[in-house]
């Protein structure tokens, strides 16, 4: 059995398994007598290309996942551990340490959100309920997070003053992605900006 790729009319791809059966003559093959046979697997390949893209495509996802999770929790982790050092805190570094805490989880608590409403949007359905929002206080809650764990490289926030009528969670997702990719592809200073249109 052989498998080959071939051309329909039209130019279509085609995939078959060519086979055949030799005839004997005193017990010899005779290729005289050849019985050739070719099944179609076409649609057979079509779907094992289908699965290997979805396969494929499931890595990528989880990959992305890993990556947007793996910011806050580090953030989160990090906070926890300064508090389980038992060191002598004042009650002041508590409160900062704590709510450090809070935003991380508040962070992967959005992330969450996100793929919901992504699973959502695919059926059609998303709800989005804009309102003014401080651009400047966002950038800063997700810049908080995001430099704890880029601590090497510095940033700056230039969006002060500027808001937006948009929805909290759809501008937060749209920021901190912005910002993580710029702290991980950009060079060694991220300056955000934002300007009025």
């Amino acid at each position: 059995q052989v498998e080959m790729a071939m051309k329909r009319s039209g130019n279509e791809p085609m995939h078959v398994i060519a086979a055949f059966v030799a005839g004997t003559t005193a017990g010899e093959v005779d290729l005289s007598h050849v019985i050739l046979t070719l099944t179609d697997i076409t649609e057979r390949k079509l779907e094992e290309q289908r699965v290997a893209e979805l396969v494929a495509a499931k890595d990528d996802f989880l990959a992305s996942v890993s990556h947007q999770i793996r910011t806050p929790l580090t953030h989160v982790m990090t906070s926890a551990e300064l508090l389980s050092e038992k060191h002598e805190l004042a009650p002041s570094e508590v409160e900062e340490i704590v709510g450090m805490i809070v935003r991380g989880a508040s962070e992967m608590r959005s992330f969450v959100d996100d793929l919901v409403a992504s699973a959502r949007s695919k059926d059609g359905i998303l709800v989005v309920k804009p309102e003014v929002i401080d651009v400047g206080k966002v950038t800063d809650d997700v810049l908080e997070v995001v430099a704890r764990v880029y601590e090497r490289k510095t940033a700056r926030n230039a969006t002060a003053g500027v808001t937006a009528w948009a929805d909290p969670l759809r501008i937060h997702q749209v920021l901190r992605n912005l910002i993580m990719n710029a702290f991980q592809y950009g060079g060694q200073h991220v300056e955000i900006s934002a300007v009025r249109s």
